[in-house]
């Protein structure tokens, strides 16, 4: 099946997407143990610890950074008005406190992630580097963008589990019906349903 390029008229096979949107247990180890430069292994970080969406990542200042009831949040604009507080690991906020000195103490205007031209970063570079990590960590099924990392920390956090709501809210949706299409279930998970489902058939009869 192709699509046509509308401003071409030239045919073009369809991107094929992945069946899985969720990296797998040792996936998602490898990912994360990929040995980087400081500016990458803190998209990482901050990817991996909040799931942040890649176009509130670019827009991240260092005046989103709030430390609020003991624990640093970081503060992100969703959509119009709607903000968001993620709360942050405590190992990621130590990691871009050491970043912010990298940086030579910035304003909080400035972005947390700047481009080689001082300006912030772009979304399409961030999504290369996710896709650079991924490759290095020799994950060859799909192209892992960074919504990928989303719905993998929504698997965790179920497989966790954390209340919906509470999942939802750290994906930072508007609405708890966005839920739905992040639920993910592995092989694992419906293997254990059966057994369950099993014995609950036992204990019925």
């Amino acid at each position: 099946m192709c699509a046509i390029n509308p401003v071409k008229g030239i045919k073009r096979p369809k991107r094929k997407r992945p069946e899985d949107k969720w990296l797998q247990s040792a996936e998602w180890a490898r990912f994360k143990a990929v040995s980087l430069d400081p500016r990458c292994e803190i998209i990482r970080l901050l990817l991996c610890d909040t799931g942040v969406r890649v176009s509130e990542l670019c827009d991240l200042t260092w005046g989103a950074l709030n430390f609020e009831h003991g624990h640093w949040f970081l503060s992100t604009r969703v959509k119009g008005d709607h903000h968001a507080n993620l709360p942050l690991s405590p190992d990621v906020a130590k990691k871009l406190d050491e970043w912010c000195i990298t940086c030579l103490r910035p304003r909080p205007t400035e972005p947390i992630l700047r481009a080689a031209n001082g300006k912030k970063s772009k979304r399409v570079q961030l999504s290369y580097i996710t896709r650079k990590i991924a490759r290095r960590a020799g994950i060859v099924r799909f192209a892992v963008a960074p919504h990928v990392i989303r719905h993998t920390l929504n698997v965790i956090r179920r497989q966790a589990h954390i209340d919906p709501t509470l999942r939802s809210a750290l994906l930072a949706h508007t609405s708890p019906a966005s839920l739905i299409s992040y639920e993910h279930t592995s092989p694992e998970e419906l293997i254990a349903a059966r057994a369950q489902q099993r014995q609950g058939e036992a204990d019925y009869l």
